[in-house]
């Protein structure tokens, strides 16, 4: 059945916006919008800071997030200069906090070619940090640091961190 929709860009913070087509009726209590696949941009002043692609997408307008499945997300620093990468499982973005979660076998590629892995990563849109409360394991050439804390990665500034402490092994 073929409905009527209309299209609404939403302004969703941070100078991002979304389109959106909804049903003429628009989207009552407890409704939301599956999208397959789902592209987000987060842009300012013509820089795109943040590209999320997901097979899948629910987003609930009442409560302002989209649940993913299957997230590649792009971060780029203030200048447009790509920042960070990753893959997860899964995602939530919170586009009234201006917040993304990646979950579930997190891939991580900074700027510089090391490699990440860990259960759960942040990105704070406002603060341009990406961090993550769980083990972390980074692989650099034929180095592996394992950090039992998580990490703090600031794409402004391009700085990383590890969280309590690291453990050093060298690949064979």
């Amino acid at each position: 059945m073929l409905k009527k929709l209309r299209s609404h860009i939403v302004k969703l913070g941070l100078g991002s916006y979304c389109l959106l087509c909804l049903d003429v009726g628009g989207a009552g209590a407890d409704e939301y919008f599956e999208l397959s696949p789902m592209t987000y941009i987060e842009s300012e002043d013509a820089i795109n800071g943040l590209v999320l692609t997901a097979k899948f997408a629910r987003y609930n307008p009442d409560e302002q997030t989209a649940v993913l499945t299957q997230v590649d997300a792009k971060i780029r620093d203030d200048k447009g200069v790509q920042g960070f990468e990753l893959t997860s499982e899964k995602g939530l973005v919170d586009f009234g906090e201006s917040v993304f979660i990646a979950r579930g076998n997190v891939l991580g590629k900074m700027p510089d070619g090391r490699l990440l892995s860990t259960e759960v990563m942040q990105y704070d849109q406002e603060e341009a940090v990406i961090s993550s409360d769980f083990p972390v394991e980074i692989l650099e050439g034929k180095m592996s640091y394992r950090g039992r804390k998580g990490f703090i990665y600031d794409v402004r500034k391009g700085s990383f961190r590890m969280l309590g402490g690291a453990s050093l092994e060298q690949i064979r």
